[in-house]
C-alpha cells in the first residue's frame, strides 16, 4: 500500500504514518476514526468491495450476525483489508481476536508447508468471477497470502493433505492471540491476507454494533 506523500501531509503525517506503519509491520492497526478524517484517507486501501453491519440478530443463522464465538480464520480473499468501525459497543466483553496466520504458516514444516500450498478451501460466490474454491496459500505480488477458515476445508482432500491442515489449525489454536475491545468510535483495521481473526462469543441482546468494510 503506498500513500501518497501530499496524503501524509494533508492529515499531519505523523499520525496517518503511524496507522500506516503499524499495518505494514504488525499486519493490523488501532485507532480513534476523530484523530483525523480516515474517509479521505481509505481510498487508498484499494476498491471498497463490501460493507457490512455487524451486530446480533436474534435467531439469525448467520454467523456474522449471531452471538456465537467465531475462531480466527480470514474473510473472502479479494478483502485485502478488513476496517472495522465501532459504533456501539457492549458494557463488558466483545473482544476481536487476532492471529498472525502467516506467522504460523512460517512456523510450520517445510513439508506441511507444501501441502498447505496444494490445499484450496471453499470460497463464497459473491463477486463476478468467484470460483468454489480458492487456494490456503497463495502469490500476492511476490509475497506469500493466506486464505483460512477451518470450517471450509473439503472433506474430500487427501489423508495427508487434511494431515497437514489439522497441524495448521492445531498450531493457530496453540498461539495466543491478541484480544481488543474496540470503544464506541475507535476503528481496526487488518491485513486480510496475513492475519486471522474472531471474536469472543457476544451477549445474546448484545448492542454492539460494528461497521465492516472490505477493501481490495
Amino acid at each position: 500500500m503506498q500513500i501518497p506523500k501530499q496524503v501524509l501531509q494533508q492529515f499531519g503525517g505523523v499520525g496517518l504514518d503511524s496507522v500506516v506503519g503499524e499495518l505494514r509491520r504488525h499486519g493490523w492497526t488501532r485507532f480513534n476514526t476523530a484523530e483525523f478524517e480516515m474517509w479521505e484517507f481509505l481510498p487508498f486501501l484499494g476498491k471498497l468491495l463490501n460493507h457490512t453491519q455487524v451486530s446480533v440478530v436474534e435467531g439469525s443463522k448467520s454467523l456474522v450476525t449471531s452471538a456465537r464465538g467465531l475462531s480466527p480464520h480470514t474473510d473472502h480473499h479479494r478483502a485485502r483489508y478488513i476496517l472495522w468501525n465501532c459504533d456501539v459497543q457492549q458494557e463488558s466483553g466483545g473482544e476481536t481476536i487476532l492471529v498472525d496466520g502467516l506467522a504460523v504458516f512460517s512456523s510450520m514444516s517445510q513439508a506441511d508447508k507444501t501441502n498447505l500450498r496444494n490445499i484450496r478451501l471453499m470460497e463464497h460466490s459473491m463477486f463476478d468471477g468467484d470460483e468454489a474454491s480458492h487456494p490456503m496459500v497463495f502469490d500476492l505480488g511476490g509475497d506469500e497470502a493466506l486464505y483460512y477458515s477451518y470450517w471450509l476445508c473439503d472433506e474430500s482432500i487427501s489423508p495427508i493433505l487434511r494431515e497437514s491442515f489439522n497441524r495448521f489449525h492445531a498450531a493457530v489454536k496453540s498461539v495466543q492471540p491478541i484480544f481488543i475491545r474496540l470503544e464506541t468510535g475507535e476503528s481496526l483495521l487488518i491485513d486480510n491476507n496475513r492475519m486471522l481473526h474472531g471474536r469472543v462469543p457476544l451477549e445474546q441482546n448484545s448492542p454492539r454494533i460494528l461497521q465492516r468494510y472490505w477493501f481490495g
